[in-house]
């Protein structure tokens, strides 16, 4: 198992984690993500790859707080860590089959919750976007006259196929397509942009 956790550790930025639980860092400080507060008392430390809470007294690496996060255990940690970052690990078990079955279904269960959270919060965030730029395009419509084009009616139009595009992937794509959508630089930023 220890194994498991240098491997992660090395190759996973504790910024990386946080920022993809949603929690929204500034200068490597944020409201702590297991306990309510108005003051920030969170931190994280990226050169040594680790978070403390100065509120509540919880700190560690990345794969605790994905445990502490997502309500998970070790082996549920690393493979939420593994699918998110795309580590490579494999996991074969000397248990049964029985054993292997029931652990590969509760680690399913773990990750549709944890994507399907992630999934709601990104749709809801690009319906606003969306929204938005339908708002500018009837609100900054042109007149008759073809020199009467503002700049951000000529945005919002070039920008409207995109995120009818995003929108689509989120209510018909698959669990993959929505997966990669949600963590490309373009959607995280309308995400940031848009968050409740």
């Amino acid at each position: 198992m220890t194994d498991y956790a240098e491997y992660i550790k090395e190759r996973v930025s504790i910024v990386d984690v946080v920022e993809r639980a949603g929690v929204n860092l500034k200068h490597n400080k944020a409201c702590c993500p297991f306990h309510h507060e108005k003051t920030p008392s969170f931190s994280i430390h990226p050169t040594k790859n680790i978070f403390k809470c100065f509120g509540c007294g919880v700190g560690g690496d990345v794969i605790e707080f994905t445990k502490l996060f997502y309500k998970t255990d070790f082996i549920g940690a690393v493979k939420i860590l593994n699918d998110a970052f795309g580590l490579g690990i494999d996991f074969k078990q000397k248990c049964s089959k029985e054993n292997g079955t029931k652990e590969k279904m509760e680690t399913d269960r773990i990750v549709k919750n944890v994507y399907s959270a992630k999934f709601k919060r990104c749709e809801t965030a690009l319906l606003r976007y969306r929204q938005r730029l339908h708002s500018i395009i009837v609100n900054y419509k042109p007149t008759d006259e073809v020199t009467d084009f503002s700049d951000k009616y000529t945005e919002a139009v070039k920008k409207i196929d995109i995120a009818d595009y995003f929108c689509d992937v989120m209510a018909n794509g698959t669990f993959e397509d929505k997966r990669d959508l949600i963590y490309t630089k373009e959607v995280r930023n309308i995400e940031r942009m848009f968050k409740q």
